[in-house]
């Protein structure tokens, strides 16, 4: 009977790298929003 592969670890990297990823993009966007708000205030 053929076994799993244990690729867990992989997974887990794959998780944590997406979540940065996002993370990343998410407070782009936010600081880029809020410098747009700045600058329209003038």
């Amino acid at each position: 009977m053929p076994s799993t592969p244990d690729n867990a670890g992989y997974m887990i990297a794959a998780y944590i790298v997406t979540t940065v990823i996002y993370l990343a993009y998410t407070i782009s966007l936010w600081r880029r929003g809020r410098a747009m708000l700045r600058s329209g205030d003038d």
